[in-house]
């Protein structure tokens, strides 16, 4: 059964982010990273279940930093967890649910795998 990992969220600066997410709204801090080959700074606020992932980027040219000047901050993405990834990337291809499908690679997080859809197309 699939699982909740996180929602991203795009921010603008993680210490900004951070003052609302962390000391506002009062969830706690896991962790902050840099992740250099997407080009993010990530802060990791954990919760029962899954975990917010704030994500800040490093320079205007990266996935995010160029998503950040096309739509503004906010929900990114949500992760979630499945048993096999491969076999649930054969069910979506076979099926066309989404075009774009990237192969999988490894995740933030030691030991996990990461595969990104862009545009679904139905949700059937």
């Amino acid at each position: 059964m699939a699982r909740l990992n996180h929602l991203a969220i795009v921010v603008e600066d993680i210490q900004a982010a951070l003052a609302f997410w962390h000391d506002a709204l009062g969830l706690p801090l896991g962790s902050t990273e840099r992740n250099e080959r997407e080009e993010v700074d990530i802060a990791f606020l954990p919760l029962d279940v899954g975990q917010i992932e704030l994500l800040a980027p490093i320079n205007d040219s990266s996935g995010v930093g160029r998503y950040l000047a096309s739509h503004g901050g906010g929900m990114h993405h949500v992760g979630l967890e499945v048993e096999d990834i491969a076999a649930t990337m054969q069910r979506l291809t076979a099926r066309a649910t989404a075009q774009n499908i990237a192969s999988y690679t490894p995740g933030a997080h030691s030991g996990s795998w990461s595969s990104y859809m862009k545009r679904l197309t139905r949700y059937n």
